[in-house]
């Protein structure tokens, strides 16, 4: 792969150059917004009350993302009907992912009423925080998920022409309008509000989807319920579902390990320090892996292998270059950077945590580079139970590690060397698994 071919893909692949646009405008509004909004929650609310806001929306989103993820395989078999002009499957997608999706709805709703009667919420009150608002702002943040899960119905309708520009746009706004009312909620000086703005930002934003899912005139018709479809999304959407399952024991997992095993101070210093060198640069390699999931989609079938390998290899030097930058910058001047940015006495961060940190954003990186051929033609369940084994083993030994050494760094260098175990496994076997496809 010389540097040339790589110029001359970009160059000339319109497509790509327009989501690569559209989802960088969604990594500088995220940017933004991960730089801004910690330090303003910092400085109105106080590193400790941040934790625990911190914590209660863990709990809520860890519940929520154990749902079957139904929108994003509807969106693919809408894409592929769209692409195939058919469009009574374009409609009978639209209408089963629906149902799909209500179900879930109804699925969170029994998961979060068997698992919030065993949440203790009144240990995080304190003198300067009060058990019932504490319990009130639980419930808004509940009620704010619900809206979010309604608003996904009309994903897969903003997105399956294949074009990510309609969502891309909304979700810029979003990420910021959000955080600046629940930023505003400090005003009213009760920390319900910030569960209450919640709910204001989420319902927006449903008008918002439901003014684009308008535009596509497509119309929701009974006549088009096919159990066959609903099933064949509910089994296809495994994959995504344990992906998802994956990801939220790693991240969410993380939080409510650091939560019960520390405070509320160092739940704030784990998510600042992963804002800034683990989800920035995540956010930032999404922008290529997201891109090459539709790229690997429209590959000719005939010759899907060859074509493959082919086009995995320029994005994994452009994945390359920017993570040998991004590592390199963050251990030599990171910790500099990150106190300018938190400045808190409560707060302490140390090269190390930063290390481990930033080495596994990377790994990620790649990662969900390797997995994304097998996402564009939608087969890799099996990837996605490699990494649930793999990750649910490496948090039951954090879990039985951390009794007897109560070390933070434990706890990531743990999860990094998961990962590099991982992605030596699926490096090694990538060619194989591709013969899958």
């Amino acid at each position: 792969m010389n540097l040339s071919e790589l110029f001359n893909f970009i160059k000339y692949n319109q497509r790509f150059k327009e989501n690569v646009g559209y989802q960088f405008l969604s990594f500088f509004s995220k940017l933004v917004v991960q730089i801004f909004f910690p330090v303003l929650m910092i400085l109105t609310w106080g590193v400790e009350i941040f934790g625990i806001w911190l914590i209660l929306l863990t709990i809520i989103s860890t519940i929520y993302g154990v749902n079957l993820n139904v929108t994003e395989v509807t969106r693919l078999e809408m894409t592929n009907a769209f692409n195939q002009k058919n469009n009574n499957a374009l409609e009978k997608y639209y209408f089963n992912g629906f149902v799909a999706q209500i179900i879930n709805i109804f699925l969170f709703s029994l998961l979060t009423l068997l698992i919030i009667s065993f949440v203790d919420l009144s240990k995080y009150s304190n003198v300067n925080l009060d058990y019932l608002s504490i319990k009130n702002c639980f419930y808004f943040i509940i009620i704010a998920f619900y809206i979010e899960a309604l608003t996904y119905i009309y994903y897969p309708t903003v997105n399956y022409e294949g074009y990510t520009k309609s969502w891309v746009n909304q979700n810029t706004f979003y990420q910021i309008y959000s955080k600046v009312l629940i930023i505003l909620a400090f005003y009213f000086n009760e920390f319900y509000f910030l569960g209450l703005f919640l709910i204001v930002s989420n319902l927006l934003r449903f008008i918002l989807i439901y003014n684009l899912h308008n535009k596509k005139k497509l119309k929701l018709n009974f006549k088009n319920f096919d159990k066959i479809i609903l099933k064949d999304l509910f089994k296809k959407s495994l994959s995504y579902t344990l992906e998802k399952i994956n990801y939220l024991l790693k991240q969410n997992g993380i939080i409510l390990i650091v939560a019960n095993f520390f405070s509320p101070t160092i739940v704030t210093l784990v998510s600042t320090a992963r804002t800034l060198f683990y989800y920035l640069p995540i956010n930032f390699f999404d922008v290529i892996t997201h891109s090459s999931v539709i790229e690997f989609t429209k590959i000719n079938l005939h010759n899907k292998v060859n074509e493959i390998k082919i086009l995995f290899k320029k994005f994994f030097v452009i994945l390359l270059i920017v993570s040998l930058i991004f590592f390199i910058g963050s251990n030599l001047i990171g910790k500099e950077i990150y106190e300018i940015w938190i400045k808190s006495n409560e707060i302490k961060i140390t090269r190390s945590l930063i290390f481990l940190i930033t080495l596994d954003a990377i790994l990620i990186g790649y990662l969900n580079l390797l997995t994304a051929p097998f996402k564009g033609f939608n087969n890799f369940l099996f990837l996605t139970k490699i990494d649930f084994y793999l990750t649910l083993f490496s948090l039951i030994t954090i879990v039985a590690l951390i009794y007897i050494f109560n070390s933070l760094l434990l706890i990531f260098l743990l999860i990094v060397i998961s990962n590099i175990i991982l992605a030596l496994f699926l490096n090694l076997r990538f060619k194989n698994y591709l013969k899958r496809l």
